[in-house]
């Protein structure tokens, strides 16, 4: 919009063209548009879709007599054959007089040009006008340019010239500034001159998650006088500038966390960014090669500490099938280099592929079991609409070290039946790990919980006809037991609800959730809004510690956060709630558009609130909590390998309190020595791998892993069925498809002798013949479930993710060994 200097008509670019009124905005008449574009756009019946035509802005000279203007030109079914183009115009009392000029030389054809402005200290004889992009792809990420136009003595155009004053300093541009932490070529959303009344004669540019500002009266401009006004550089480490936030939080933040003084973010459009100081000063720089997107991100506990991040090329909203799962040692001195990650799932920058086991995807969530740090969850988002069927689903890494070294493999542990969720959030329980916590997004907004079994599979239950629109789940310790919260609709009433035994049979029952008493009505009760008019409330951002939990509510369509709010648990077990949105110390609010992954992390013995923001970055704040019970319980190794012979090892615990020690199985024998475990493991005859868990009890728990290869003995070779009885089968199956005589089909001994794997070895996809509808599953040589799913005859098995080798398939009671 522009308002006339001398005449006070006002001037609305859009959609549907450009309009002018002079009468003060009572009536509006559309302006002639130039020739060459397109027609007025018509309604939009998407508010993620723009329709073709109409204008992208406009901007006025300073003595009302030309009108700058963006128009499209050229439509299309994609984006990139959309044309756009810088026109201007003599103004009128009503219009414009004549016809419009097009002003495109040295111009790229190919972006979104939006929104010229006028620099209001252009002259009659010059003016300066310059003009961004919009954000839809990288055609737009061309910098800041501007247009010295200049006329001649009558008023008439005589020529002009575009310049490009701002872009990333990089590939022998002129340009030499420190960028803070935009590590891309930029994009310039918005630009504007500083007003006449100003002493400094400056442009200021924003857009893609930063601010800069440049004086143009300099002979430096434009190369070397622009300066970085969103992320002050508080010191150089190795080169590179870490940088604090100025009260402009600018990253579009989908996951944030933490490893004593390390910190990274995983980001929509800087990829991740890094800290050494507690999240103080940042990076941008020094992720993976060509990694401009991530989300979720996680540290782990381990030795060595490891980060993971789930990372693709592109920007926004990632694909469901494209990323890699990314990860390096912590190094909490120094950031590192990109040849310090490593490809441990997925792909290279959007390369489809399968490493370690992992498919490519965007892996949506990650946790690690806080039990047994080694094991680590990964979360896929599903999709099987809009002409997509991407399989996602649940992976488990049993040793993240061994995963990272190269020498094991995720392996699959949801159900087929769930492989086209969106998984966003997953929790292990505190108490007892066996049990994880799962919340689907979108459409099937569920919760599930699955059970891991003593062959390592899991079983899973949900709540996916009493649950609908779950935003938000956490699970956490709340004086020795497992407590579960989570935002949604339960019996119709959307709110916010409290599980206090999710661990119990019938933990998905409406009536195992209480009500907190926080829904939306309670929220704009908290925090009354002006502006609010019956927009969809979405609760988000949620985490506990204690008898504390933590939440925001937002207009999510709108990206405008309502608030933050603190509920305590009383003794009684209701839950009071308050405001929480300012921070007493520092006396500032949360700028809450949108909240994605929040968590607590405990630093130096006090709980902190984490939240990604979308679009004002990571933030946290301590929670005040009257104490904070701290254990110190160690044991100096989490896991014992040994030979199918047995033998003896020992654990060394630290603990300055009482423990004790818990063992189930009947081939382990355990010896508590003060703080000494004395380990007997029996030899293993049989010719399975075996694993088992030793839990160390005191002020937490801690789990041992127990592996235990098999005992190496001959295969029994099947016989082959008489010729009576091939017969008949034949006859009774003529009609089922049979194994091409090329593979190498094998039958399953014991009771089930008709059943028949082919081909065997397999490629990529496996067969049984005469079973029926049955459970199947893989089991690779140290026993672990790699591959699980209800199988039904006719069908396939796709075990292309495995990598090459022997694996064990087991159907009801009987094995057989396969070979990829």
């Amino acid at each position: 919009m522009a308002i006339h200097p001398t005449n006070d008509n006002i001037y609305i670019g859009a959609a549907s063209g450009i309009f002018v009124s002079s009468d003060g905005g009572t009536t509006f008449q559309r302006i002639t548009k130039p020739s060459e574009a397109l027609n007025p756009a018509g309604s939009s019946s998407n508010l993620n879709s723009r329709p073709d035509g109409g204008s992208r802005g406009l901007g006025l000279s300073p003595d009302g007599k030309y009108m700058y203007a963006t128009y499209q030109t050229q439509g299309g079914g994609s984006y990139g054959n959309k044309r756009w183009a810088v026109f201007m115009a003599k103004l009128s009392d009503t219009g414009i007089e004549g016809d419009w000029i097009k002003i495109m030389d040295e111009l790229p054809a190919n972006a979104e040009w939006y929104d010229p402005k006028v620099d209001p200290r252009s002259t009659a004889k010059e003016h300066k006008v310059a003009v961004g992009t919009v954000w839809n792809n990288n055609n737009n990420r061309i910098g800041l340019w501007e247009a010295t136009v200049n006329f001649d003595d009558a008023g008439d155009l005589s020529n002009y010239q575009w310049d490009m004053i701002l872009n990333l300093p990089k590939d022998g541009r002129c340009f030499d500034f420190e960028p803070s932490w935009e590590n891309r070529d930029l994009i310039v959303r918005s630009v504007d001159y500083t007003p006449t009344t100003w002493s400094k004669h400056q442009v200021v540019a924003m857009g893609g998650m930063n601010l800069f500002i440049s004086d143009v009266d300099v002979p430096e401009f434009p190369c070397t006088s622009w300066k970085e006004i969103y992320g002050e550089v508080i010191y150089h480490h190795d080169d590179l500038a870490m940088s604090h936030e100025r009260g402009f939080s600018s990253t579009y933040c989908y996951d944030v966390d933490a490893y004593k003084s390390y910190m990274i973010q995983g980001c929509a459009d800087h990829g991740i960014m890094q800290s050494l100081d507690h999240g103080y000063s940042w990076t941008a720089h020094r992720g993976p090669n060509g990694i401009t997107n991530a989300m979720s991100v996680l540290t782990v506990p381990t030795t060595p500490a490891l980060v993971l991040i789930d990372a693709r090329k592109g920007y926004g909203i990632p694909s469901h099938s494209a990323g890699g799962l990314y990860a390096k040692e912590i190094n909490l001195d120094n950031i590192g280099w990109p040849g310090n990650w490593k490809l441990i799932g997925g792909g290279v920058p959007n390369q489809v592929q399968t490493t370690n086991g992992l498919p490519s995807r965007n892996y949506r969530a990650m946790t690690y079991d806080p039990s047994l740090v080694k094991r680590v969850y990964v979360t896929m988002r599903g999709k099987n609409y809009g002409g997509q069927n991407i399989e996602g689903g649940i992976y488990v890494a049993d040793d993240i070290v061994a995963v990272f070294n190269g020498t094991a493999n995720w392996r699959k542990i949801s159900l087929s039946s769930m492989g086209y969720k969106d998984f966003r959030d997953i929790w292990v329980d505190p108490n007892n790990n066996k049990y994880v916590y799962v919340r689907s997004d979108g459409s099937n907004a569920h919760l599930y919980r699955g059970e891991r079994q003593s062959d390592g599979s899991y079983t899973w239950t949900n709540m996916e006809s009493n649950v609908s629109g779950a935003t938000d789940l956490y699970a956490w310790d709340f004086n020795g037991q497992t407590y579960l919260v989570a935002a949604g609709n339960i019996n119709n009433k959307k709110g916010v609800y409290l599980n206090t035994n999710p661990q119990s049979d019938d933990w998905n029952a409406t009536s195992s959730w209480e009500f907190t008493g926080l829904d939306v009505a309670k929220t704009l009760e908290i925090r009354p809004q002006d502006w609010w008019e019956n927009q969809n409330i979405t609760l988000r951002g949620l985490a506990a510690f204690g008898n504390h939990i933590v939440i925001s509510s937002e207009v999510s369509t709108h990206k405008k956060g309502n608030g933050t709010y603190l509920g305590e648990i009383q003794e009684d077990g209701s839950v009071a709630w308050s405001d929480w949105t300012r921070a007493p110390g520092n006396n500032r609010d949360i700028e809450n558009p949108m909240s994605l992954q929040a968590k607590v992390k405990i630093e130096n013995d006090r709980p902190y609130y984490y939240v990604a923001l979308a679009g004002t970055g990571p933030w946290r704040r301590q929670m005040d909590v009257e104490e904070v019970v701290t254990c110190d319980f160690s044991v100096d190794e989490q896991s014992l390998s040994f030979t199918e012979v047995g033998g003896e090892d020992q654990l060394t615990i630290s603990s300055v309190d009482a423990w004790d020690v818990e063992s189930l199985s009947d081939w382990i024998t355990v010896e508590k020595v003060d703080q000494v475990l004395n380990i007997t493991v029996k030899e293993n005859t049989s010719g399975q791998h075996r694993s088992a868990e030793i839990v160390l009890k005191g002020c937490k728990d801690i789990v041992v892993d127990i592996q235990q290869k098999g005992a190496v003995v001959e295969e029994e070779t099947p016989e082959e069925p008489g010729e009576e009885e091939g017969e008949n089968e034949e006859e009774e199956n003529e009609e089922e498809e049979t194994p091409d005589e090329t593979e190498s089909p094998t039958s399953i001994g014991g009771q089930h002798q008709t059943l028949t794997v082919y081909p065997n070895p397999f490629t990529s996809e496996i067969k049984i013949k005469g079973c029926g509808q049955i459970r199947v599953y893989i089991y690779n040589l140290y026993g672990q479930v790699v591959h699980q799913e209800d199988y039904s005859e006719g069908n396939s098995i796709d075990l292309s993710h495995l990598s090459k080798g022997q694996y064990v398939l087991k159907v009801v009671d009987e094995y057989l060994k396969i070979v990829r």
